[in-house]
């Protein structure tokens, strides 16, 4: 005769909300543009099959979050209207990622993490696959993003 183990049901609550909870982790960044300008913010994924996409625009006297789970790494470039930089005294670590001027989007194959598939256009109508390390096609190129870090952060772009 064997006897089964039966687990408390508080046991095996507990166990459910702490697996919950490590899943859930996630970086958020929040965004204020206080410039009288406004800003663009890219997002980019150090690790899994997203490696880039934007723009968002932020109006002056307005916010916006961005977050991203912890395991991936999230990276951010912020410019104003000309393209160029904003950058941050509290993050100094930075990679590059391919951008477009316009609205975008870099991923991995599903099925070939080794090859990127590039959109872009108003409804990301325009796409093009390259091998990863190739060199960017015309309207592309590399942008710094700089490392978030993980937790909650709260920027703040000022005139």
């Amino acid at each position: 005769m064997t006897k089964s183990f039966h687990a408390p049901r508080w046991l095996v609550a507990a166990a459910a909300f702490c697996g919950l909870a490590s899943a859930a982790r996630a970086t958020d960044v929040k965004i204020d543009n206080y410039s009288n300008g406004p800003v663009y913010v890219a997002q980019a994924d150090n690790r899994g099959p997203q490696i880039s996409h934007g723009w968002v625009q932020i109006r002056p006297n307005e916010s916006q979050s961005f977050s991203a789970p912890d395991d991936v790494e999230l990276y951010l470039r912020v410019q104003d209207r000309n393209g160029r930089e904003i950058t941050f005294s509290n993050y100094r670590t930075f990679l590059n990622f391919p951008a477009h001027a316009a609205r975008f989007a870099v991923n991995a194959e599903p099925d070939d993490l080794n090859v990127w598939v590039l959109k872009y256009g108003n409804d990301l109508e325009f796409s093009r696959n390259i091998k990863k390390g190739d060199e960017l096609p015309r309207g592309w190129s590399n942008r710094a993003f700089f490392a978030v870090g993980v937790g909650s952060h709260k920027l703040e772009i000022k005139p």
